[in-house]
């Protein structure tokens, strides 16, 4: 949804911006409202749609890479955060390895090896919760 938006915007928003305010301006024109009617021929026709033909490529670049970088940072710090616990000793090898793996093939978007854990794993894995005894967390919180 988000491409098909994203090239909307790029390729035909000016052309629905020229419509749009074609019909705006003879609206007001009917009602008599000869004020408005300008004012949307100048903010339609005269800035808006030419902004779009031109540069819309560019503006949907700048209102569409927010999500993409977002993701792109939260993927990046989780696999720090998994690094840290590993340095620390908190998850074992295999562990750290699984994790990566599925932190790697939801960045590639592609399938993750869920079915692979154990019941444990995967509750830990669906609520975010630990898997450290409590004996581990109480060290921690002290």
């Amino acid at each position: 949804m988000s491409e098909r938006l994203r090239d909307f915007v790029a390729d035909e928003l000016w052309l629905a911006i020229g419509a749009l305010t074609l019909g705006v301006m003879m609206l007001f024109d009917t009602v008599e409202l000869e004020a408005l009617s300008e004012v949307s021929l100048i903010l339609g026709w005269f800035v808006l749609t030419p902004l779009f033909l031109f540069w819309g490529e560019e503006v949907a670049a700048v209102l569409f890479s927010s999500d993409e970088s977002e993701s792109t940072d939260q993927n990046e710090a989780a696999i720090e955060r998994l690094k840290r616990r590993y340095a620390e000793g908190e998850i074992d090898e295999r562990e750290f390895e699984q994790r990566l793996d599925r932190l790697v093939a939801t960045e590639e978007g592609g399938p993750t090896d869920y079915d692979d854990l154990t019941a444990s794993d995967r509750s830990s894995a669906s609520t975010g919760a630990d898997t450290r005894d409590g004996a581990e967390r109480e060290r921690e919180l002290e």
